[in-house]
């Protein structure tokens, strides 16, 4: 009887733990096909374009993966940035947030953190990027 107790415990231990890595995996399933796309940056000058590697812009292509815990790598030649990503509640903005440590040798020097904040616009993956022109008024 407590050999048949310890294996059913065992049992309901590895399927919860199953599940888990199952849920893990699907919500970043889920991010990865939510991200593909056109966004526009959000004052509207631009669109990116994220496909399943790749993030479009004019002119210049960047590859990217995302990564468990909010987490996206961005890469562009030699170099690759690590940042973290979240969608608003509904799905339509996408803030990626990036925290440069600051490289001065002070006991103050405080990172750097900046922004991009994009609006979906359409899952279309095979649009071209564009830049809307300022009238500088």
């Amino acid at each position: 009887m407590k050999k048949s107790c310890t294996f059913v415990l065992v049992v309901v231990a590895l399927m919860t733990s199953a599940l888990l890595l199952a849920s893990c995996g699907s919500a970043l399933s889920n991010d990865a096909k939510r991200i593909q796309g056109t966004w526009k940056t959000e004052d509207g000058a631009q669109t990116l374009v994220f496909t399943s590697t790749e993030i479009k812009s004019v002119g210049q292509t960047f590859g990217y993966k995302l990564a468990a815990n909010g987490k996206i790598s961005i890469s562009y030649q030699d170099q690759v940035e690590t940042a973290s990503y979240a969608f608003s509640k509904d799905g339509k903005t996408l803030t990626i947030t990036e925290t440069v440590p600051n490289t001065e040798a002070t006991s103050t020097a405080q990172p750097q953190t900046s922004k991009l904040v994009l609006k979906w616009v359409s899952s279309d993956t095979s649009t071209e990027p564009t830049v809307t022109a300022s009238t500088g008024l």
